[in-house]
């Protein structure tokens, strides 16, 4: 298994692209600590990820509260001996809005590229994963669903949109050792949507 003994963290778990990551890891051997805002959707994730044989622990932290976070990553990193994968799942909408929206996305690249200079000494690689959109990831009822799914798969060249398991899948190969060379780079999953 490729994440086997890897201590993983995701933050924004709670949701449907984070779910999908941390039964991902999870599936692929890797311990993974879920947080989120929510106990009770952390808990049936975990619980869903334990009955899969998995390994999981939940934490109620808001990833937006730099303290907590601290706190949260420092027990862990405390009881684990070392965090070996790092995975937020907060989006640029939690902390823009539009029409700030592309500030914020070339603040994220360039934010990833620092990292990965400062951090890539280390051994630690910094990478984003960009979707183009998850239709599956819209909640049930969610007004202009439909209409929402149709124009991201218009906006793709091929015949689909990525799903929860592409998400989960990739960021999976991305945290594991067989993609040890590939750094301070988005991994592009839009297909074809979002044109780099």
């Amino acid at each position: 298994m490729p994440l086997e003994n890897k201590v993983a963290v995701l933050y924004g778990a709670g949701g449907p692209i984070g779910g999908a990551v941390a039964r991902a890891f999870a599936r692929e051997g890797a311990r993974v600590h879920i947080a989120g805002r929510t106990g009770k959707t952390l808990d049936t994730l975990a619980d869903a990820i334990r009955a899969q044989g998995g390994v999981a622990e939940t934490g109620v932290v808001d990833a937006l509260d730099e303290d907590a976070v601290d706190t949260y990553v420092d027990g862990i990193a405390a009881r684990e001996g070392r965090i070996d994968i790092s995975f937020n799942v907060i989006g640029y909408g939690d902390v823009q809005q539009p029409p700030a929206e592309r500030v914020a996305l070339d603040a994220l690249e360039g934010l990833r590229r620092q990292w990965a200079c400062e951090l890539g000494p280390s051994g630690v690689r910094v990478v984003t994963l960009k979707t183009g959109g998850v239709p599956e990831s819209l909640p049930e009822g969610f007004p202009g669903a439909a209409e929402i799914a149709a124009g991201l798969q218009e906006a793709t060249p091929l015949p689909r949109t990525a799903t929860l398991s592409d998400v989960g899948d990739t960021a999976a190969f991305v945290a594991s050792d067989k993609a040890r060379t590939i750094t301070s780079t988005g991994i592009n999953i839009s297909c074809g949507a979002i044109v780099d």
